[in-house]
This record gives structure tokens, sequence and C-alpha cells, in this order.
């Protein structure tokens, strides 16, 4: 499906925890972002978040066009949303406030716009009843964090037109998402009213004293939210009726359902309630800062997307089971420039599966005895992850700064990269540091034209220094230095830092030398890699050489 043209304006009103996500969500896809919050802080906050967040977007995939300077925060709402493509709304939810946070969005909004609220329960049609134009407002309750879960529930409200109901539905898509169209409002709309049952019912549960906070949390997590994982409700209970299905389990199961299991109607939310279960989830997450549960929210979700998207059990009864959401979104009518083991996603694949055997043609994979030369390629296996290259890089042109160092690639250690030591492999280091140099050649503006022409670099000589251990999920970025170059040659120097700590974890030393690939032999680079390289190595020129530069092995003698 193409949206022509996506929107490439947004504008996020309300930056809280589903405003400041969803802002992230549209940067990833290469959009441009105007917020706005009456907040005093909410500039800072937001910015932190994005900056917080920016690696896991990166993990997952970014749009070429991706960057965080791509962020505006205008002074007021009418400026955020005057040439505003498409509008997020994610104020607090009080009804009030929503109808006259909407009421202000349609006067000031371009008439052909799409607002979009990010309400977790109230109808369009009670909130747009000021709203001019209200055809084009929709409900899109998405769940947290919007960056990573895939679903979002797009309801029309009885003013909305099918024809904006139906761009929505399809702009989400198309950036990666999973909507759910839905034509009938119900307060809560589908997913929020099941939970809504769920929470009624651990309130009950922790008033009566009949379970703690740990016991409700560990019986969820151990068992059926394993299963609600990979399969919907319905689908599990399906299962449970054994060969004879759900026809079987209404029969043998039905008349239980007047046992008297549930409470159904919620609690009264006394002071004395409220405080048990905030006591309680104190206790469950042992005091651990919120944006550290977050981190480790947010990789799990990763690893747990990239797994079950490999799955036809997943996506059982979705129309839409091949766009892979939301590591790998195929619905994007621009792509990046791959890596050369990507296969025409806008976004880098998920993780392949470790256990699966490539299946290669052996005369193409043979090595040609006459190059001993070795392109700088990596092999298309699980421990060589197209999540991994994040192809954030934007090509130098004439007039730009150049960093000194240059900090080009970033990740986070995944599983694929540790050893039975339980640290990073050393063979980790070496893929670190051959993305690193994939990067360092998008600065230069070596793409896939570049190589189509029979040019590319190829790597002679590395040398690595292990300084540090390094372990699963920890966030590493890498610095590269510029230590010489001529026509033919590249002498780069990669260091690996620690994401939080920035202490050095290892280096890097490379030569790299410019092949002319039809005739297997060095030729001189292109100008404009030439005018990039002299850029650079005029602003390196005075950094100090790295003390392990050449540095031989050998055991030293008493």
């Amino acid at each position: 499906m193409t949206i022509n043209p996506l929107p490439s304006r947004i504008a996020i009103i309300g930056t809280g925890v589903i405003g400041s996500g969803w802002a992230a969500h549209f940067l990833r896809n290469g959009m441009t972002v105007t917020a706005y919050d009456p907040a005093p802080d909410a500039e800072t906050r937001l910015r932190q978040k994005i900056e917080t967040v920016w690696p896991t977007l990166a993990r997952i995939g970014l749009h070429p066009d991706a960057r965080p300077d791509k962020l505006h925060f205008a002074p007021t709402l009418e400026a955020a949303v005057a040439d505003a493509e498409f509008i997020q709304e994610s104020v607090p939810e009080r009804l009030p406030l929503k109808i006259a946070t909407l009421t202000a969005i349609g006067a000031a909004a371009p008439p052909d716009s799409i607002i979009a609220s990010s309400t977790s329960g109230y109808g369009m049609t009670e909130m747009a009843i000021h709203v001019r134009h209200p055809e084009r407002c929709v409900v899109a309750h998405p769940f947290n964090p919007p960056y990573l879960m895939p679903v979002v529930e797009v309801v029309a409200g009885a003013q909305t037109s099918p024809e904006f109901h139906q761009r929505a539905v399809d702009i989400y898509r198309a950036t990666g998402k999973q909507p759910l169209k839905l034509t009938k409002e119900i307060p809560g709309f589908v997913a929020d009213r099941i939970m809504e049952a769920v929470w009624r019912e651990i309130l009950h549960m922790i008033n009566n004293d009949m379970a703690t906070v740990e016991e409700i949390d560990m019986s969820v997590r151990y068992g059926p939210g394993l299963r609600w994982a990979m399969m919907g409700p319905l689908t599990v209970l399906h299962l449970g009726g054994g060969e004879g299905g759900m026809a079987h389990l209404i029969h043998q199961f039905g008349p239980s359902l007047q046992s008297p299991w549930t409470f159904l109607e919620a609690p009264e939310l006394t002071d004395e309630l409220a405080q048990k279960v905030i006591d309680g989830c104190n206790r469950l997450t042992e005091g651990r800062p919120i944006h550290e549960l977050e981190a480790e929210r947010d990789d799990l979700l990763i690893r747990q997307i990239e797994l079950l998207n490999q799955s036809r059990l997943w996506h059982l009864g979705n129309p839409h089971q091949n766009s892979q959401l939301p590591i790998a979104n195929s619905q994007l009518t621009i792509s990046p420039p791959p890596h050369p083991s990507t296969t025409g996603s806008a976004f880098p694949k998920p993780k392949s599966n470790p256990s699966a055997v490539r299946k290669t043609n052996a005369a193409q994979d043979a090595p040609n005895p006459q190059s001993p030369i070795t392109n700088h390629q990596s092999p298309p296996s699980a421990f060589y992850d197209d999540t991994l290259f994040l192809q954030t890089t934007r090509p130098w042109q004439s007039g730009d700064p150049v960093e000194a160092p240059l900090r080009l690639y970033h990740t986070t250690v995944p599983h694929a990269w540790i050893d039975y030591n339980g640290h990073m492999t050393e063979a980790a280091y070496l893929a670190a540091f051959g993305y690193s140099s994939d990067e360092f050649f998008r600065f230069l503006g070596i793409d896939d034209a570049y190589r189509a022409s029979g040019s590319s670099y190829y790597t002679v000589e590395t040398h690595i220094h292990h300084l540090r251990e390094c372990s699963e999920g920890a966030p590493l970025y890498v610095t590269t230095q510029i230590l010489d170059y001529d026509t033919r040659r590249v002498h780069l120097f990669h260091t690996m830092h620690h994401g939080d700590t920035h202490e050095r974890l290892a280096t890097g030393e490379q030569m790299i030398v410019h092949v002319d690939m039809a005739a297997s032999r060095s030729s001189p680079a292109r100008p404009h890699v030439l005018e990039a390289l002299a850029a650079i190595r005029e602003t390196h020129q005075n950094l100090p050489t790295p003390k392990e530069v050449g540095k031989p092995m050998g055991i030293r003698k008493k």
C-alpha cells in the first residue's frame, strides 16, 4: 500500500508519557515534529526523552531522513498546528480539557489536516462538539510506549468521514503501526475494556486481602501473560478446548460462568486501597527508578516482537500479517540506502532465527583466490544483524562542520553477542567496528549507487585491543578518528565507549583501501569522497594519537 503523500509535518499537543512517545514514533519515520505543551519544563523533558530513546529507535530502524533535530517546540498551540498535516493530541484525560483543546486545534489547523486524539476512553462524538470540520477527527488510542507497541485503536466519531477515517488508518499502518479500524464508539474501546475488567478484579483481591501485589503480578507474568504475548485470549481458550476447540470448551466450562469467581463491579478506590497498591508496586520493583525499568522494558519488547514476527501464530486473523510490525516496516514508500544484507525493507529486518542454517549459492560464496582483500560486508546471519546496523548517518556536504572525533555508530549489546563467559565475545567487537566503518563510508558519501558503479572501500588490516568487559544490554557508541589518508588509503581508528559511563571498552585500528571492484585492484577515490576526507582530516589532525596505534603484539620479557 502506498500513501501518497505521507504527511511530513506532524504536530504533537501534550508532551507527557504518551505525547512524547508519539513524537519519538513520528521522528523515527523521518517526519518534522512540532510540539506544544504549556508546562514550563515541557520542552526540556521532551528533548531529554527523545535523546534517551533514540538508541532504541535506531535499533528498530530509522527512516533515512530521521534526525532528532527535526523536533521543534512551539510557543503556542496555534503556532504548533498552523501548517501541520497530522495532529496528535495527547493532553490529560479530562473531558472538558479534551473538548477545549480539540476546539482550539480545529480553529487553528488547516481544514484538511487530520486531528487524532490519544484518549483512552472518550468517544470523538463527545469530544468534537465544537471542532471546526469535525469530519477529520478520529480517536487514535495507543499503548505505551507508542514508539514500540504496534496497536493503535482508530475510532470514528458520528461526524468523522469514512475518507478521513481510512486515511488515518493508512498513515498509521505506513509508519509501522498495527491500526484497528473501529466504527462503533464504545467507552474504553476494545483493549482498555478488557484491561479494565482485569484491573477491577486486581483491586478487589488487594482490597479483600485475597492476594498481594507480588502474587497477582507473578500469576499473570508466569501464567496467562506468556500465552497472551503470542495469542489473543480467545485463541488461548480455543486451544484450551483440545481437539474440540472452543465448542468443547464452552460445553465443558460454560456452566462455570455462573459461579461467583469475579466481583464485576469496581470497588471504591479508597486512600487505604490506593496506598496498598502503591506500596506493593514499590516493593515489587525493588525501588528501581522508572527510567531503568523503561529501558529494560523497551529492550524486552523489541526482542519479543522480533521473535513473534517470525511466527504465523502471532498473526492469525490479521489481514496485514506481512507488515512485520513495528521492527521492519515495508509500507514506507522511501527506502534508505541498505546495508549489504538488507533486502528492500524501509527499515532493517528483524533478527534472523539463530538456529536457522543459511542456504547460499556455493559458487557465489566461494572466495576468489586471486583477491586476498576482504570486502567490507557482513554476512546475513543471527550474529551480523541488520537491526544492529543503524543507517542513521547523513552524508557530509561541503561546508558542514565535522566532529573531532566523529561519533557515527551506537547500539545496545544484544544477546547474540554474548559468549559462554557471559560477556561480549571478541567477534562482536569486530562486528561493531565494522558497522562503524560502514557508517563512516556513508558519511563520506559512499552509497549503493557508488558501489554499483564499481568502486568501494575494502579492509586490508585490523588491530583490536580489548580493554574492558561488556555485558548484554549495555549501551555502546563508537568514535572514529582519521589518522592519515591519501587518494587510495585511509588509516582509521575506532574507539568503543560505554554509553552511560563513557569508559573506553576497546579500540579498533583499520587500514582501508579504495578499490576498483571489476579490476580487483586499488584505485583513487572519487573527488567528493576525497573532499570529505580532507575536511575530516583537517579537523582531526590536532587530536592526540591514541596510545594503541601501531602497538605490536608480543610477550614482554622481564
